[in-house]
């Protein structure tokens, strides 16, 4: 297991949302130009990196409140609509607990077992394919609300 001294900072970022986009596709990317469940130390160490910062960022996300990739004020969002933005702040700390569970075992993840490598890389898959469903439905909530402050609906 690495020392947390030898970790590399995760990119850093001015807008918390604009980031997790952007390290679910380069973790994304990591899943699809690795060969079955090959994870050497290498491997673990900047799946890891990118593993952190997308912790940082959701976390932040959540923090702030925000609705994926506005980054500034927001629409309000309409009364048939809150119960439905209410639901999806709701999951953010699961989403947190998702992307926690897969950071703190993935500096272990290459002395594991066969097994144990496909229940992490599971949960990888998971994991991103949640966090884009709840970033998706986020996106949809932001276009709505939107869509009624300019009239389109009211």
């Amino acid at each position: 297991m690495k020392s947390p001294s030898a970790r590399r900072e995760p990119p850093s970022s001015t807008a918390p949302d604009s980031t997790i986009p952007d390290a679910l596709h380069r973790i994304e990317e990591f899943i699809t130009d690795r060969p079955g469940l090959a994870l050497d130390a290498l491997k673990c160490d900047r799946l890891g990196d990118e593993l952190r910062h997308l912790h940082a960022c959701v976390r932040a996300h959540h923090a702030a409140g925000f609705l994926v990739g506005t980054g500034g004020p927001q629409p309000d969002i309409p009364p048939e609509l809150t119960g439905e933005s209410q639901r999806l702040r709701n999951e953010h700390p699961h989403l947190i607990g998702l992307v926690d569970w897969l950071t703190r075992h993935v500096d272990a993840v290459s002395d594991q077992s066969p097994e144990d490598r496909e229940i992490f890389d599971l949960r990888l898959r998971e994991c991103v394919a949640v966090l884009r469903r709840h970033e998706a439905e986020e996106e949809r909530l932001l276009q709505l609300a939107l869509w009624n402050v300019t009239g389109g609906e009211g």
